[in-house]
């Protein structure tokens, strides 16, 4: 089975988790939005790479359906938050065409990408999360104080996030057009790695406790074993009715829990879920082939550590053009 990853950025690693699971081709794309398209280091792990145009361009998506066909690829995943977004609107584009989507539903896309439509989803099914206030007015209204979070709506990888401390600070960083005003959370930082089937029945799933954090990313962590959260992180994954993996973000702060947010996709730390058995590559195969996987839910090592390092690679500029030139292009841009 051929698959595609989609934006694969520096993700090497997990094309080299897939052929490790048995896919023969793996191939990935990057989007023309830059001169260092052709240098997208994920590329360089995959058996085919691809530059596509930009992801906000009219072409995009017509260019990644045109090249499942021409790779015949069997099941897509993306690595990118806004990636996912805008592939979430064409799913039955690629079940047309034989392509299995390990990709979110729009409604659930538009929950993992909105902070204000998470918040209410977690309010809905009554799960523990920070307050949320989209003005200056209705935070003084509340109980909440300072220090608070301020953080794009519409946003991810911690991008334009502020921790304020008076309101002075709020007064200068915050733009109701753009920005929550979000509770700051105290207590131990935790992560779910969950993977759910076609069904959106969980099928895998490791709990995690971040060291340290980096961009946005968990940069050193271990696995844990704690029951409460292993079944917290079964009912949010069948809550929200995702497909393929999800990475949950959360805090527990005096025995209660708070959960951040969603992202759709692979998170940073998966190499450390992987290394403790989490399977999500093998897995993923299995369901896309037809196949009706048995849960592995809890079947994970703990103490497992992991810690990120900097990896650099150096080639020569005409060996990566070539190589890009080699591999193909579809990009109308």
């Amino acid at each position: 089975m051929n698959i595609l990853l989609s934006t694969i950025g520096r993700r090497s690693y997990i094309a080299e988790f897939f052929r490790a699971a048995g896919v023969i081709n793996v191939i990935g794309t990057t989007d023309r939005h830059g001169l260092d398209s052709e240098f997208t280091v994920g590329l360089l792990s995959c058996n085919k790479g691809y530059i596509l145009p930009s992801i906000e361009s009219q072409d995009y998506v017509n260019a990644v359906l045109e090249l499942c066909k021409v790779e015949n690829v069997g099941m897509i995943c993306s690595l990118y938050d806004q990636d996912c977004h805008i592939l979430s609107r064409h799913l039955d584009r690629f079940c047309n065409i034989g392509v299995v989507p390990f990709l979110p539903s729009p409604l659930v896309s538009d929950i993992c990408f909105d902070k204000i439509l998470t918040d209410r989803f977690l309010r809905e099914m009554n799960l523990g999360s920070p307050e949320v206030f989209t003005s200056i007015e209705s935070f003084h209204s509340s109980s909440i104080r300072f220090p608070v979070t301020v953080k794009p709506r519409f946003g991810f990888s911690s991008l334009n996030m502020f921790t304020v401390k008076n309101n002075r600070e709020l007064m200068g960083v915050f733009d109701p057009e753009i920005h929550i005003i979000q509770e700051f959370m105290y207590g131990q930082e935790y992560s779910f790695d969950i993977l759910t089937d076609l069904d959106g029945k969980v099928i895998s799933c490791v709990i995690k406790r971040k060291l340290k954090m980096r961009a946005g990313e968990t940069d050193q962590g271990i696995t844990v074993r704690d029951d409460r959260l292993l079944d917290l992180a079964v009912m949010v994954g069948e809550s929200l009715g995702h497909t393929g993996p999800l990475d949950v973000d959360l805090f527990v702060s005096e025995d209660k829990v708070y959960i951040l947010e969603f992202n759709p996709r692979f998170g940073g730390g998966y190499p450390l879920s992987h290394a403790a058995g989490a399977r999500f590559p093998e897995l993923m195969i299995e369901v896309a082939q037809g196949k009706n996987p048995k849960p592995i839910i809890g079947q994970y090592q703990e103490d497992i550590v992991m810690m990120k390092d900097i990896q650099v690679i150096t080639k020569p500029l005409d060996t990566l053009l070539y190589l890009c030139q080699k591999i193909g292009q579809i990009d109308n841009g």
